[in-house]
């Protein structure tokens, strides 16, 4: 096996640190909706010639440390996650050093591992289900989906790093990846971090490989730890889960109890947010209710926030079979010329705000 040499000396490099620093930057901005005053990310760009030269000679010198800070929960979908932000300094350090392991990691992924790659969303996924279901009915007659019980905080980070350093021959690089992992609050890898989908991806990597080498599944999805795979029998289905189930807990994974094994002419697959059936595509009911809902309550006399909230999901809209949904539950109580026109308005006087604030 081919091993990567030579990551630190990129991960250092002043190209590499400007553009992660603009990376983070940009990514702060794009949560600001509409105008504020200038953030922390204007003051970094601002001075970003100390802040580099400051991460230079912090990596240098072996003297880089994580700055913890307070985590918060949110719930998302039901489950109530713990997320722990990074600082703005550590956040610039984690988008340089995946700056120098992304061309390896992206060769080395299966193809369809569709969490946090750029180029491998959710519809590179939903597309090529719903092209697999229509065109072959023989080996998707039965699909298996599965999930691991809660896989971030279960990741072993004593066995992440070994199979880093079976991976990467460059000492330097091993002490800032340790620093890193080992240095982040908690156990596993935390919500948050840019970091965490990356080597989480780096670690199920070899069950994807298993999976479509040794198990031979013609046809395989994952989306982080969200796993649906096709067979053309029950019977072989549930071989390959037991064996999974086993090469998981090599890993010190736990497989959920709520696997399923059904057949897709009787129910539509579920994934990625869509549920996907051999001739259409339609979203989730919970997704549908709450868009009429808050589209009823908002969307006569819309602010600019609500009107690009409603834009936004009737884009989404337009992903799935949903022209009698919009006739009957949307177009009523709202007006996409009027939407556009809030829109309008508040950017210009946004740019105005922006003008009269920075000259």
């Amino acid at each position: 096996m081919k091993r990567w040499k030579h990551l630190f000396e990129i991960v250092i490099k002043e190209e590499t640190l400007k553009q992660a620093l603009f990376d983070v930057a940009v990514s702060k901005k794009k949560k600001e909706r509409f105008y504020k005053k200038p953030s922390i990310a204007d003051k970094y760009l601002e001075n970003s010639d100390k802040v580099i030269a400051n991460i230079k000679r912090n990596l240098n010198e072996k003297t880089y440390k994580v700055t913890t800070k307070k985590s918060f929960q949110r719930r998302e979908r039901g489950k109530l996650r713990t997320i722990t932000p990074p600082s703005f300094y550590d956040s610039i350090i984690y988008h340089a050093t995946i700056i120098s392991l992304m061309p390896y990691f992206e060769k080395k992924f299966y193809y369809y591992s569709l969490g946090s790659i750029p180029g491998k969303g959710p519809w590179v996924g939903l597309n090529s289900i719903k092209s697999n279901l229509k065109d072959d009915r023989k080996h998707t007659k039965y699909c298996l989906q599965i999930d691991v019980r809660k896989f971030y905080d279960s990741i072993d980070r004593k066995l992440l790093i070994e199979k880093l350093k079976r991976t990467i021959k460059d000492q330097d690089m091993i002490w800032l990846l340790d620093v890193i992992i080992n240095g982040q609050p908690g156990k596993g890898l935390p919500l948050g971090a840019y970091t965490s989908g990356w080597f989480a991806n780096f670690f199920l990597d070899e069950i994807d490989h298993f999976i479509k080498q040794e198990l031979k599944v013609k046809y395989y999805y994952r989306y982080v730890d969200d796993m649906v795979l096709f067979g053309p029998n029950k019977k072989k289905l549930h071989k390959i889960r037991i064996a999974l189930d086993e090469k998981l807990k090599d890993l010190n994974l736990e497989m959920k109890g709520n696997w399923q094994v059904y057949k897709i002419n009787s129910r539509r697959v579920d994934f990625l947010g869509f549920r996907t059936g051999r001739n259409n595509r339609i979203d989730r009911k919970r997704n549908m209710v709450e868009f009429a809902r808050y589209t009823k309550r908002h969307g006569r006399k819309p602010t600019p926030a609500q009107a690009s909230s409603i834009e936004s999901r009737r884009g989404r809209c337009r992903k799935f079979d949903s022209y009698t949904f919009l006739k009957s539950r949307i177009e009523p109580y709202t007006s996409r010329s009027y939407n556009r026109r809030v829109l309008r308005y508040d950017a210009k006087r946004n740019n105005e705000r922006k003008r009269l604030t920075f000259g």
